[in-house]
């Protein structure tokens, strides 16, 4: 669950939903193709400039929706991290 923060009226956090297995499988598709196609920035993937379009990435998921997925993805193995009092806990 995301904690609600005072956030901009705007802001894209406000529109968070769950994501899916499917979802998931997209973002990582999306993470795999960046590595094969260079380019600046992550919001350049999703130009629509004729010069510098690339419009897969924009059938798959909307930018502002990968950014969020982005942001929030934490992935660690729950059973490897010490207990608080233990002076390795970070």
């Amino acid at each position: 669950m995301i904690r609600q923060t005072e956030e901009r009226r705007h802001s894209r956090h406000k529109k968070w939903f769950a994501t899916t297995l499917e979802e998931m499988k997209a973002f990582l598709a999306i993470v795999i193709n960046m590595g094969l196609i260079k380019k600046r920035s992550i919001s350049s993937y999703w130009s629509t400039r004729a010069c510098n379009a690339t419009p897969w990435f924009g059938t798959v998921m909307s930018r502002n929706r990968f950014q969020l997925l982005l942001r929030y993805m934490h992935v660690e193995d729950v059973d490897r991290i010490p207990p608080r009092n233990s002076p390795h806990y970070k």
